[in-house]
């Protein structure tokens, strides 16, 4: 809201009553009915705790959210890697076609999003399986932060 406040040149207070509000909420999923599309928002935290996907179902195309990136580093904002990690699992069960992620390009075709979705599990699970490596041999915060290499790992993602 600050960031919001401050764009406007205002006080949060009054950036609040700038706001639209929603007037449909849900917390399990949500279908969508559009007449010729059909959308299902679920929840797909893990980078946020309020990470949220929208599957088109008659285009099997997903908007994902930052709950996958590419391009980038994925990054875990106020959320929990091995949270990211059961949702990525989740969207490993949906018939997706096209994927659109929070960050980087679309990827398109079942086996591009497939081996897409397992890599970013995979090297989620990685990065925390080093960490804790480092720091079990007595290694500190920073020096676990320095073994994980982002542009050439010599540490291996494990499927």
């Amino acid at each position: 809201m600050a960031t919001f406040a401050k764009k406007l040149g205002t006080d949060e207070a009054h950036a609040r009553t700038r706001l639209p509000w929603p007037t449909v909420t849900y917390s399990e999923e949500m279908w969508l009915d559009l007449g010729d599309k059909h959308l299902w928002m679920f929840p797909t935290p893990g980078h946020s705790e309020d990470g949220v996907s929208i599957y088109v179902e008659e285009d099997r195309l997903l908007f994902s959210g930052d709950s996958v990136v590419n391009g980038i580093v994925a990054a875990i904002g106020d959320g929990d890697s091995r949270i990211l990690e059961a949702s990525l699992g989740k969207l490993l069960e949906v018939d997706i076609d096209t994927l659109v992620p929070g960050h980087g390009y679309t990827i398109k075709g079942r086996a591009a999003v497939r081996d897409w979705l397992k890599w970013q599990r995979g090297y989620l699970r990685a990065v925390r399986d080093r960490v804790d490596e480092v720091l079990a041999a007595g290694g500190d915060a920073e020096t676990a932060a320095e073994a994980v290499t982002f542009d050439a790992p010599s540490w291996t993602l494990k499927p």
